[in-house]
């Protein structure tokens, strides 16, 4: 008969192909079989409720795997918070990322880019951009804070070490055994902001309509490109903008003279925008009319 790894792979392939209809009639049959519901069953079927917009769903289903004792994961919770998200439930998407910090010591559970790249989400989709600030800055200081931590341990761990393939190992360690308190990876790496963030903050900024805060939208799409994350290319969640920050033309002319500049050449006379969301965009032409006009 079938057991509790049977109707898994059932949800699993429900969810996947996006039939929520389905997946929740599996798990009710579950249910009324008295089958084990485990942390993959949720997981999957919050997946769904994702790709369909179902965020009250969403959070039934884990109300239930509370109830049931089962414990979430960083992949169930980032679902769950992506969810929120697209209804523009900020307040419980931040609740929701509030109470993994408070469990993330010494579990399974730490949240990740991912995880602050949805809450940024809702706080756009919530108009509170300055809170969407507030989280890519802790994430961008708290990358920085474990960068500068590291060179004193990294440099103690060189000076001591044999070989360099020893060297560097010391090394590593010792990186990772300096103290730091921002968000991480649910490796235990800080959570430096990626192309995602980037671009879902772009948005929210380039949204809010002042000028200040288009001004810093323009700020972030150059640092983008000077790190090179417009040709980055992350598999983007459904509930985020797309993942391009800029334009590949862009971004090679920023980098042309290493500060931001034009470079002898100029900006490029041509920018694609097809696959910017809109603020982005904007936050794009922006700039490169700028670039012309100097």
């Amino acid at each position: 008969p079938p057991n509790t790894t049977t109707f898994n792979a059932l949800i699993g392939a429900y969810s996947r192909a996006g039939r929520l209809g389905k997946v929740l009639e599996t798990y009710r049959a579950m249910v009324g079989q008295g089958l084990e519901r485990t942390v993959v069953t949720f997981s999957a079927a919050i997946a769904a409720c994702e790709r369909a917009g179902r965020w009250e769903t969403a959070l039934q289903l884990f109300d239930d795997m509370r109830r049931d004792g089962v414990r979430a994961n960083v992949i169930t919770h980032n679902s769950l918070i992506a969810c929120c998200a697209q209804g523009g439930q900020w307040r419980r998407a931040e609740a929701l990322v509030a109470a993994m910090e408070r469990q993330a010591e010494g579990s399974h559970c730490q949240p990740d880019v991912v995880t602050h790249t949805s809450l940024v989400s809702a706080y756009d989709r919530g108009g509170q951009w300055t809170r969407a600030l507030r989280v890519f800055r802790r994430c961008m200081l708290g990358a920085a804070a474990e960068k500068v931590a590291a060179k004193p341990a990294a440099a103690a761990a060189a000076a001591g070490g044999g070989g360099s393939g020893e060297t560097e190992a010391a090394a590593a360690a010792a990186a990772a055994s300096m103290p730091f308190k921002g968000p991480r990876h649910g490796g235990g790496r800080p959570c430096e902001p990626d192309a995602i963030m980037y671009s879902v903050l772009i948005e929210a900024l380039w949204g809010a309509g002042m000028p200040w805060a288009q001004r810093r939208a323009a700020r972030l799409w150059r640092e983008a490109a000077s790190k090179g994350l417009g040709r980055a290319a992350p598999t983007s969640s459904s509930s985020l903008p797309p993942t391009s920050v800029v334009a590949d033309e862009a971004a090679a002319a920023d980098a042309a003279d290493g500060n931001g500049g034009t470079g002898a050449s100029g900006p490029p006379l041509e920018l694609n925008l097809q696959a910017l969301g809109p603020g982005v965009a904007m936050t794009a032409l922006h700039c490169w009319l700028a670039d012309l006009a100097d």
